[in-house]
């Protein structure tokens, strides 16, 4: 299976699952059972055909008429299930209000749901046509610990490196970026050796900006210095001249290491873009490190670095030392693997990325499956070995949730730093809510229009008429007409950039569950923002809105609320229980606005930062915020505004706000009490009360005698201490 009805079978299998689950649910007394029961049937017959890896591998290896075939089935089966997938959640919301079916409503579903069938029927015929017979999902594979090995034998590189740049950095005379140049074919490890040397402490110490470019797409001067602007500012730039004017201040008594990933040969392009970058600085001691696997030396001729760096492919021995530890661990290799380790180990051509991916692609694997592995790695060519090696591995992904959160990485440019939470957030609005991840990850080439598993990015002008019902994600720059949008009523994602205000079609995307408009020019939200009932997540942490409208207080489904802390919350917020993410709260004297809105929600995590707390009148009013029992908080900041008039009981007020025990990060600023709340106390008596607090904030504390003991917290890191009492 190709890489794209690949990642097609698995968007449809996630609908698929999302269906399932929830029609099971149904109450009898709906009317629908009947409907139901039959949609699930041919749905797991589906899932089944999507699960027979022996047919389509089959299919993939006959003529072109078969695989063709097989994609025009896929073609046809995925609308139908997004259909279904869109029926069920026009359901779902009923339901979550605790609101009976109507019998309209469930007449409609009925309908709809017959139709759908219907279809289903047909495409699971064609589906027997094609040999696709059905088989039990595989059940997923314990995933290998798979840690730094393809790098393994390159820490003596990095050290070497970060020496000669910080010697030679040191001994600069001159106001100019010196350059380093890190050269090897594609899959040696170029990329990941300068990430290293990037990331090195005694670089981040040595540097004052780091800055890291990746060349793809850039072919004129111009845009590589957008580029490094957009470190700074999102603000948009006209013409060098006013690029150079912006990144003139950012640069101004700091040093530099700019990174610039796969350079290329480009006399002009080169030289004109040096003399620019050198006119901005204003110290010495400034670097570049290019890699590149240009093998023509003209480049060098004109980047002029004071070292290049040979990156040379690995042995067959390292490249089966690579291959056995991802495989096997600590294990001892069976005897019958260690011919045909070695033959894999001789394809890899050197490539450490090669022997990295296939290493997690023998993981748990019998021996049947290595010979055949080593039968694929038959190409002379690195980069075609490489494009087959990542195809192989998207494919051994164990679960269909799995490769459709990789397949959405794919909407993103490449070398873009993807934001772990946001593109948590865009796999949550797909259904996939118990998918964790531990790190953010760079995304592949980025692929415009990828229909099955429905993404597009437009930059140029609003979605095709055609083909765009069962869109699911979109990202879109630059203004948009209110009709842009009406074709799309499928949509669970919308990121909008420049836009400057909101289109009113949005307000019919009842399938809608993350918006962003965090880099809009938008100045207010409109009152119909209460219709998406889906909503999860709304970015709007754009600079340009100061308030939001009153109506968000029923969006009962909102998780993720981003806005900057000077955004005027609404009225009668603890409304949002299912809130886990609100980073600013703050208080006001009026009903709906007092710090009991916080009591109910106690779903929120991360972050809080709780202002103006003048206008809380006691500990028993304070306690109505329950922050005790909010247990999802890592950091907590409690602050009194400056400006205050009137007197005030601040230590009665923090003795209310005693948060949990197992807080990470604490902070209390503009506190005039003149003692601490009993409950700092338990810092000095040590024992399990605040053990993992590892940083406390104390600023403008003006009024207290003595702070709390704080030497029995043995995970505390970082103390700070601003504007304390002086004797």
């Amino acid at each position: 299976m190709e890489l794209e009805e690949a990642a097609a079978a698995a968007s449809i299998n996630v609908a698929i699952e999302n269906v399932i689950n929830f029609v099971t649910k149904i109450p009898d007394t709906s009317g629908l059972h009947k409907d139901v029961q039959t949609l699930i049937s041919r749905l797991e017959t589906v899932k089944a055909f999507l699960c027979d890896e022996e047919a389509i591998s089959f299919l993939c290896d006959e003529e072109a008429i078969f695989i063709d075939g097989f994609k025009q089935w896929l073609k046809k089966l995925g609308p139908v299930v997004f259909d279904a997938d869109n029926v069920v959640d026009g359901l779902k919301y009923y339901l979550s209000k605790g609101t009976k079916i109507t019998i309209i409503r469930a007449k409609v579903a009925e309908r709809r749901i017959n139709e759908i069938n219907e279809k289903l029927e047909s495409i699971n015929n064609e589906g027997k046509n094609l040999r696709l017979k059905g088989s039990a999902p595989n059940q997923p594979q314990a995933n290998s610990s798979l840690s730094d090995h393809v790098f393994i034998e390159r820490d003596g590189d990095v050290l070497e490196l970060a020496d000669r740049l910080i010697t030679n950095t040191t001994n600069q005379r001159k106001r100019e970026f010196n350059i380093l140049a890190i050269q090897g074919e594609g899959g040696t490890g170029k990329t990941m050796l300068a990430s290293k040397l990037f990331n090195h402490e005694c670089i981040k110490t040595r540097f004052d900006l780091r800055i890291w470019v990746d060349l793809d797409d850039i072919y004129e001067p111009d845009d590589l210095l957008t580029k490094i602007l957009t470190t700074f500012t999102s603000d948009e730039v006209e013409s060098r001249q006013d690029i150079l004017k912006r990144l003139q201040p950012a640069f101004t008594g700091k040093t530099c290491l700019l990174v610039l990933d796969d350079v290329w040969d480009d006399d002009a392009m080169w030289e004109d873009f040096l003399d620019s970058i050198n006119g901005v600085i204003s110290t010495v001691g400034n670097a570049i490190i290019i890699t590149t696997s240009d093998t023509n030396t003209d480049v060098f001729k004109i980047m002029k670095p004071f070292y290049v760096h040979p990156l040379k492919g690995l042995t067959v021995e390292e490249c089966w030392s690579i291959i056995k530890t991802i495989t096997f661990g600590n294990q001892s290799v069976p005897s019958d693997l260690e011919n045909i380790g070695t033959m894999i180990a001789q394809r890899c051509m050197g490539l450490p990325l090669v022997a990295y991916l296939a290493g997690g692609i023998l993981h748990g694997k019998s021996q049947e499956h290595w010979l055949p592995m080593a039968e694929k790695m038959h190409s002379q060519d690195e980069w075609e070995l490489i494009g087959e090696i990542l195809r192989l591995s998207f494919l051994n992904l164990s679960t269909s949730s799995e490769k459709m959160c990789f397949a959405y990485c794919s909407i993103f440019p490449k070398g873009y730093k993807i934001v772990k939470q946001e593109i948590i957030e865009v796999w949550m609005a797909e259904g996939m809510e118990e998918m964790t991840w531990s790190s953010p990850y760079n995304a592949e080439d980025f692929i415009p229009v990828r229909y099955f598993n429905s993404t597009l990015k437009e930059e140029s002008g609003p979605p095709p008429k055609q083909g765009v019902k069962h869109l699911r994600t979109l990202f879109l720059e630059g203004e948009i007409s209110d009709d842009m949008l009406s074709n799309c009523p499928s949509l669970r994602t919308l990121s909008l950039t420049r836009v400057k205000e909101l289109p009113s079609s949005i307000k019919k995307m009842k399938h809608l569950r993350n918006l962003n408009i965090s880099k809009s020019c938008i100045t207010q939200l409109p009152e119909w923002i209460s219709e998406l009932h889906n909503l999860q997540t709304l970015r709007a942490d754009a600079k340009n809105l100061k308030e939001l409208p009153s109506t968000l207080k029923d969006l009962i489904n909102l998780r993720h609320l981003y806005v900057l802390s000077d955004v005027k919350l609404p009225a009668e917020m603890g409304r949002l229980t299912n809130l886990q993410t609100l980073k600013h709260f703050v208080v006001g004297k009026e009903d709906g606005y007092q710090i009991k809105e916080l009591n109910s929600l106690n779903n929120l995590q991360g972050e809080v930062h709780i202002s103006n707390l003048e206008n809380v009148c006691n500990r028993e009013e304070a306690a109505k915020a329950n922050i005790h029992q909010k247990l999802k908080l890592s950091e907590l900041v409690f602050k009194w505004s400056e400006e205050r008039e009137g007197a005030t009981d601040d230590e009665s007020v923090l003795e209310g706000l005693q948060p949990h025990p197992h807080l990470k990060k604490l902070g209390i600023v503009g506190f005039k009490g003149k003692r601490f709340p009993s409950w700092t106390q338990e810092m000095a008596v040590g024992g399990d009360p605040f053990i993992n607090l590892i940083q406390i904030t104390l600023a403008g504390c003006s009024e207290c005698d003595k702070i709390p003991m704080l030497e029995r917290l043995p995970n505390l890191k970082s103390v700070s201490l601003k504007g304390l009492k002086k004797d």
